[in-house]
């Protein structure tokens, strides 16, 4: 024989799913502070071919100093750690990639796999919390350099970007 759940049994559920959403949401990270440096040569091209002129698609490393602060939420359940990746993505390519960052900051990062054209891409770089907050985005681009095997990081974009 069945039996119909009783509308107090149902409410019980209905009340701890909410609970557990509820709590999700209570406890979101942000970004107090978030600071990412390149130094000019923060992006390495890990086998360059005889001239990057040439062939100047590659594939490439992002190496980046990263340091943040979080504010934490004011009662955050126990074992909670926020995962904090940096994201790296070109606007003209559309390559995107990521890592996660050093916990705790300060420290370096480096973001690989990443398919760039050297001579026309636009890099946005942020950092972000468990899939949530996000830090402000920092915009920068490759160039060539003197010597056809390696690149520099120059600031802002021109091509595609701001």
């Amino acid at each position: 024989m069945r039996t119909k759940p009783t509308p107090s049994l149902l409410l019980v559920v209905l009340a701890a799913g909410l609970a557990g959403c509820a709590s999700h949401d209570l406890y979101s990270f942000s970004f107090r502070k978030a600071e990412l440096t390149l130094g000019d040569r923060g992006i390495a091209i890990p086998v360059p071919p005889p001239s990057l002129r040439d062939a100047p698609v590659q594939e490439s490393e992002v190496t980046v100093d990263v340091d943040y602060i979080l504010d934490e939420p004011a009662q955050p359940p126990q074992d909670t750690e926020a995962a904090v990746e940096l994201w790296v993505r070109d606007r003209v390519g559309g390559a995107v990639a990521s890592a996660l960052a050093p916990a705790p900051p300060p420290g370096t990062v480096t973001v690989e796999g990443l398919v760039l054209d050297h001579t026309r891409n636009c890099l946005e770089l942020w950092l972000e919390v468990d899939g949530g907050a996000r830090s402000e985005v920092t915009v920068v681009h490759t160039v060539i350099d003197d010597d056809d095997v390696s690149v520099r990081v120059e600031p802002g974009c021109e091509v595609g970007g701001s």
